[in-house]
């Protein structure tokens, strides 16, 4: 099976979690079908299937429910096998022999095949692979099928149309040299495909309908009309009345009723909506065509709405009523869990060898593997930290919950030694000065939550309309986010949530709802930028948002205004006739004042200065405040994990997003006239970052000279107020498809046919500010693609070729928090902390500090800390994830950390059931490690310090604390002294042999119970 998918272009990947992959564990075949939803886990039997179940790509787990099937279709069109290869080579050289391909280029094309690359757009070479013409649609359809269609004219010229443009585009690639399939092998000739469609078609909607129910052909005839009368007001968008009237006038013909809905909550808001017009509707899963009493809606894809007033049919579309939405992605559409900020802290599965690592005792080593040692000829497992001056720690798996990955700048951080108690005088200093930090923060959110906030009036009808007019599908957390913010708003208490989410994920929208709600009860909205462009951009994103919506009214404060401008909005903002301000830091200008504040969103706070700062804390202290951002600064997370600030996280990525192409390359005229021609040919715009003002003239006289045909605008922050605006307008409105530009685009300039970036010398770029960049392209279903130039002579710094490295490797929707923990890694935390908070993040790593900020805090709260108490345990049996069982070392790792991590029965029973769902069930040594976790619990419980085992004798030690009872020890010695007695350094001894871990659990569970302190 694994073979079969190898050829039919699936790639092993362990875990499977994308379309399109495989792997094999043991009994386990997990496969991710091209035409799937899910991923499905088929369990074998030496040769033999026994179950098939779909599982969850993110938590890995199978779903309850068994299978009677899996359908797995190719992802590729051929199969990549020998006898493909060959056949290729031969149609590909006769090609070149015939249009004149440079016998270079056909040897690299080659060369990439017989290396086994399978580049995507070798789809469209098929015919050279199986040596055959492609065929289409009619081949595979017999008399069965009932063709319908609409417009055959229309539909015969539109195929008329592209061949055309097929033939030109031939033409182009063949003069430049490119190896492509003459376009009559993969499409008929127009003759044919008109001939067959008057052969095939059976059923022809007609607009009017004149003469006989059906032709000459047989074709049967339908009358059809298009929903024209759904006619838009000033918005553009239809309003409920007409469609109130024209549903009611249906039903008094007798018509059946049906509401096309994109999305399962765009059908719960059409509900809403026709329910409180006092239309009868319900939400069906499946039509009923008797149906005439109630409106039926369902959810479904449709291109528009129509009639058939033979049939008494008439179906109207959501996007007809709202406007166009997006559609859904194949494979989106299933549930996926809420994201959790914990996710975000890299785990011990990204550990590679030799990287730092942080023991809470003995501080900062160098992690050089993970080794199998045999103590008393039996394996176990344990983790090799190197200490200051060769020192070597061998840290049992079991007590893994003691390490975590250093996550700071790693370069310059010196060894800790063991046996010193330096790292321990380091912790107690940095945990006393978080204390301090931790009580101001207290007493400033204590302040502001034992305040009374404006109670907002529930969601009505207006904002449920204003809901279904956004034009995408709303993903998962998105959808949470709103919900988060709705109920805050609600609550009567003043709101301070952050919204964390990846770039382009949108936040904006969830602000976008919050501040519709505030302005419909007759509040104020400011929203907070960092910067001009982002001010640009927001202003007509809500501008478009809200056109819709009764007179809301948008001013905005930033150099990008008019004296004039900037004095209206002001008198606006103070008169109360100016709903929603957005503005950078001059909206916190002394002359701002609103007339009823309502509403705050700050967007990219950790952008502005201390003193901006300072007097937005002021301006918020008494009302509702929500902060966006697309960094995961470390201290916002951990704050809000702490429960000191609430937080929404939108993790899952909009569901028609592809990831950004990168690449890495020196500046060449070629590559980049290729990447700007490439995208221009597509009707897209390209942005060229350049940041260097001084010389920014000079490259645009380049660029010109590369690409001639290009229209380029250039843009930078010296430029005067209203020169740049306009400059940003006619890009933003196609007067150019090249803008040659500084950063200032980093974070705002949001254009969906941009999908093309080039950034010079990406080399002196940080790694965050690479990857805010190559978030302005990729905005919509288009393919984008990032070009990362390097000099063309000369070398690149180690760190700049890790950064460059990172942004490669991290191209799919959501990196943005991976990118910030590599971006903590190779500079530190003080962009994010300041240098005091940086410096005790470089002396315990990230997560430590985290830990101890969070301990800093419960104390000062009164609550429970943490428990560290960590057993020592010694069995004689072998307790391990053994290779064979999970092959991959940093999976192993993982599940190391989390198994040692289990605080309960309960929790390391969940992870046993994981482990038997994805890997099969437990091998003996596995068994053992999952009960010796037990027993680490049931020491832990009774606070005993050790555990010694031989395969005749245990020994535990009662000492320092323990909650055992002497009395009742004794007791039981002496009722039992050929099982049990006690030595002089008061450890308890039992006297009996154990094959398993289990035994072992038991007779100490046994005796623990017997003897423990009531």
């Amino acid at each position: 099976l694994g073979a079969r998918l190898d050829l039919a272009g699936y790639t092993r990947n362990d875990p499977v979690e994308d379309p399109g992959s495989f792997t094999v564990r043991g009994s386990l075949f997990d496969v991710f079908s091209s035409a799937s939803r899910r991923p499905f886990r088929l369990d074998f039997f030496d040769d033999e299937l026994e179950t098939v179940r779909t599982y969850d790509p993110l938590s890995q787990r199978s779903d309850p429910e068994a299978l009677q099937s899996a359908t797995i279709v190719p992802v590729t069109e051929w199969a990549f096998t020998p006898e493909a290869l060959v056949i290729a080579r031969q149609q590909i050289k006769a090609f070149c022999d015939e249009y004149g391909v440079p016998k270079k280029s056909r040897d690299a094309f080659v060369e990439r095949l017989d290396a086994g690359i399978r580049d995507p757009s070798l789809e469209y070479l098929a015919p050279y692979f199986t040596g055959t013409t492609g065929g289409w649609l009619l081949d595979y359809l017999d008399e069965s099928w009932q063709l319908a269609l609409s417009d055959v004219l229309g539909v015969e010229a539109s195929y008329e149309e592209l061949v055309g443009e097929l033939r030109d585009g031939f033409g182009r690639a063949v003069s430049e040299g490119e190896i492509v399939v003459p376009w009559e092998r993969l499409y008929v000739e127009p003759e044919d495909f008109t001939r067959a469609v008057k052969q095939s078609v059976r059923v022809q909607f007609d607009d009017v309908l004149l003469g006989a129910a059906e032709d000459a052909a047989g074709r049967r005839r339908v009358e059809s009309e298009t929903n024209s009368d759904l006619k838009p007001n000033d918005t553009g968008k239809v309003s409920f009345e007409v469609i109130q009237a024209l549903t009611r006038d249906w039903a008094e013909r007798g018509y059946v009723r049906v509401f096309a809905a994109s999305t399962s909550s765009q059908a719960e808001r059409l509900s809403y909506l026709l329910t409180q017009r006092e239309i009868p509707c319900r939400v069906v899963e499946r039509i009923d065509w008797k149906e005439t009493g109630v409106a039926q809606i369902t959810e479904g894809q449709i291109s528009a709405g129509f009639r058939l007033p033979g049939e008494r049919v008439a179906i109207v579309t959501d996007a007809e009523i709202f406007g166009p939405k997006k559609p859904r992605a194949r494979g989106q559409k299933s549930q996926q869990p809420a994201a959790n900020v914990a996710s975000f802290v890299p785990s011990l599965e990204d550990l590679n060898a030799d990287e730092l690592i942080v023991h809470n005792h003995h501080g900062i080593g160098r992690y050089r593997g993970l080794l199998k040692l045999a103590i008393e000829n039996v394996p176990h497992d344990f983790l090799l930290i190197e200490y200051a001056g060769a020192d070597k720690l061998y840290l049992p798996v079991y007590r893994l919950d003691q390490v975590q990955r250093y996550i700071g700048a790693q370069d310059g951080v010196a060894l800790d030694k063991l046996g010193s108690n330096h790292f321990e005088k380091t912790k107690e200093k940095i945990k006393s000065d978080l204390q301090d930090m931790a009580n101001q923060l207290l007493q400033l959110y204590a302040k502001r939550a034992s305040r009374e906030g404006f109670t907002f009036s529930p969601p009505d009808e207006a904002y449920r309309e204003f809901e279904a007019r956004f034009p995408y599908a709303e993903t998962p957390d998105q959808l949470r986010a709103i919900d988060d913010v709705g109920a805050d708003m609600s609550s009567g208490k003043i709101m301070d949530r952050l919204i964390c989410g990846d770039v382009g994920y949108g936040k904006t929208e969830v602000a976008m709802r919050a501040a519709f709600r505030a302005v419909m009860d007759g509040k104020q909205v400011a929203v907070l930028v960092p910067t001009t462009v982002l001010a640009f951009q927001h202003e007509r994103s809500f501008r478009e948002r809200f056109k819709d919506a009764p007179h809301v009214n948008i001013g905005v404060l930033s150099r990008f205004k008019s004296p004039k401008e900037i004095k209206e909005t002001l008198a606006g903002l103070k008169a109360g006739t100016i709903d929603i301000a957005i503005g950078t830091h001059r909206l916190l200008s002394k002359d701002v004042a609103f007339r009823d504040l309502g509403l705050i969103v700050v967007d990219e706070e950790q952008r502005f200065g201390v003193e901006h700062k300072e007097r937005l804390k002021a301006l918020r202290a008494n009302v509702d405040a929500l902060t966006l951002t697309a960094t995961p600064i470390p201290r916002t997370l951990q704050f809000s994990l702490m429960g000191i600030r609430d937080i929404s996280v939108i993790n899952t990525a909009p569901v028609d997003r592809l990831s950004v192409r990168t690449y890495v390359s020196r500046f060449d005229d070629d590559a980049i006239r290729k990447a700007i021609e490439q995208e221009i040919g597509r009707g897209g715009q390209v942005f060229f970052i350049h940041n260097r003002v001084q010389s920014i003239t000079a490259m645009a006289d380049k660029l010109k000279e590369i690409v001639p045909e290009a229209r380029i605008i250039v843009a930078h922050g010296q430029l005067g107020e209203g020169e740049l605006e306009a400059r940003m307008l006619d890009f933003y409105n196609k007067k150019g498809n090249v803008l040659l530009c500084s950063t200032i685009i980093e974070s705002g300039l949001d254009i969906a046919s941009a999908n093309t970036m080039i950034i010079n010398r990406a080399d002196t770029f940080g790694l965050s500010q690479l990857y805010q960049l190559r978030g302005r392209v990729g905005r919509s279903q288009v393919r984008a693609y990032c070009y990362l130039m390097l000099p063309e002579e000369g070398a690149v710094t180690d760190d700049a070729k890790k950064r460059l490295d990172v942004i490669q490797r991290f191209v799919d929707l959501g990196s943005g928090f991976k990118i910030a923990s590599h971006d903590l890694e190779l500079r530190g935390g003080g962009e994010f902390l300041g240098k005091s908070q940086s410096g005790h993040i470089a002396a315990v790593g990230f997560e430590l500090y985290s830990e101890l900020l969070d301990e800093a805090v419960r104390e000062l709260r009164g609550q429970a800390i943490e428990d560290h108490f960590d057993p020592e345990i010694k069995i004689p049996v072998p307790a391990l994830l053994p290779e064979t069982y999970v092959p991959d070392v940093h999976q192993r790792l993982g599940l190391y950390k989390r198994l040692s991590q289990a605080a309960t029965p309960e929790a390391l029973h969940e992870l046993e059931l994981e482990l038997q769902d994805r890997f099969g069930k437990p091998t003996y040594e596995v068994q053992n490690l999952l009960w010796l976790i037990q027993i680490k619990q049931l020491l832990r419980q009774f606070r005993i310090r050790s555990l010694v085992s031989g395969r005749e004798r245990t020994a535990i030690d009662a000492s320092d604390g323990a909650k055992l009872s002497p009395a009742k020890t004794l007791a039981l010695v002496n009722r039992q002294p050929q099982t049990y007695s006690i030595t002089p350094d008061s450890k308890i001894v039992l006297r009996l042999p154990f094959q398993t871990a289990q035994q072992m659990f038991h007779e100490l569970q046994k005796l623990l119970t017997q003897v423990a302190e009531i």
